[in-house]
């Protein structure tokens, strides 16, 4: 009897471990995905907290069969290791089964774009590189106005998609990459009431479109590389004053514009000025940027360790990014010393290990 006792007593403390172990993510929910394959699936990495209970689903796997995932996972699907046209399989999927799809890459035609739309679960949308067009993107638009990022680049949109994409209200991101747009366009961008990160990368944006963008008072992350903009349009950003994330690399941009209006930019905590014109004084007007995290100064040959104390006085830097310009190897050790915190790249890009933080 004493021994029935203590297996009871083992029993009872056994399964308080296990509930301590697996905790309120202990829930799962199944997916059925088609037997053919539907490309591979994960969890999304935002939601980190399930990969220690769940670190099976640290790498990607094969969304084929019956799939058991945590329940309040986001899951994700990328289409494009299928063999041959496997967006029909999509009405094979609950409306909630999935919250992100990348068909980057996949045969997309306007039948594809509707089984897609059939998704109202889905957060997170990646069209790029396809062949959608304005058609698709007004019915994406209208059917799922619950879609938080789109990322539409490299694909056949026009202007007219951003009329349509002004009626979604719950959009926060969008990435509109070399693709077409014009100033009225952009202006419409003005009516998403929630648009928080926008990526205009290789379009030909240029001074008089950073006007219409100037409406968008919301955007916290605005990329316009390889643009057209120049000195004289970029005080429009002056108006952004919640940006916290931008990217001006590879543009005709001097010392001038960056002393003038960059550096105002107060609440900035990444900037790229990659391959622009700025030398040592515009870096040295960066001193009021309190708040930047990450610093992108690759391919500027007038940078040289007279940059070096304005650069120490960002001690919060965590990325440091110096490849090709005129820091020497000692003024990139010196840098890596004062800033314990960052991580310092002199050669080529890549992403180097803390214990080193020098490269």
């Amino acid at each position: 009897m004493r021994f029935l006792l203590y297996v009871l007593v083992a029993v009872l403390l056994s399964n308080q471990g296990a509930s301590a172990v697996t905790g309120s993510n202990s829930r799962t929910r199944t997916i059925d995905f088609p037997s053919k394959g539907l490309g591979k699936f994960y969890i999304d990495e935002n939601k980190s907290q399930f990969l220690s209970q769940w670190p099976e689903f640290a790498e990607r796997k094969w969304a084929k069969g019956r799939v058991t995932v945590p329940y309040d996972a986001s899951i994700g699907v990328e289409t494009y290791w299928c063999t041959g046209d496997c967006l029909p399989d999509l009405r094979l999927l609950k409306p909630t089964d999935i919250q992100l799809l990348d068909v980057d890459g996949s045969v997309l035609t306007h039948s594809g774009v509707k089984y897609i739309c059939k998704l109202t679960g889905l957060r997170k949308l990646i069209l790029e590189g396809t062949d959608a067009d304005d058609r698709d993107i007004e019915l994406i638009a209208r059917r799922m106005p619950a879609l938080q990022e789109l990322n539409i680049g490299y694909t056949r949109i026009t202007s007219d998609s951003l009329t349509a994409l002004s009626k979604m209200r719950g959009l926060k991101t969008l990435s509109l990459q070399r693709n077409k747009v014009s100033s009225a366009g952009l202006a419409k961008l003005a009516d998403v009431p929630n648009l928080s990160a926008l990526n205009l990368k290789e379009t030909k944006v240029d001074d008089q479109d950073l006007a219409a963008l100037s409406r968008c008072k919301k955007l916290a992350a605005l990329n316009l590389a390889k643009t057209k903009i120049t000195d004289k349009g970029l005080s429009r950003l002056l108006a952004m004053r919640s940006l916290r994330k931008l990217d001006l690399s590879e543009n005709s941009l001097s010392d001038a514009a960056i002393c003038s209006v960059v550096a105002k930019l107060e609440n900035l905590e990444e900037l790229n000025l990659s391959g622009t014109e700025v030398t040592d004084k515009g870096v040295m007007s960066l001193g009021k940027l309190k708040h930047l995290r990450k610093l992108w100064l690759r391919d500027l040959r007038d940078v040289s360790d007279a940059s070096i104390p304005s650069l120490i006085a960002h001690n919060e830097l965590q990325d440091l990014e110096l490849q090709k310009t005129n820091i020497s190897g000692s003024g990139v050790q010196k840098l890596a010393n004062a800033l314990p915190k960052a991580e310092v790249h002199l050669h080529a890009l890549c992403k180097c290990r803390k214990k080193s933080r020098v490269n």
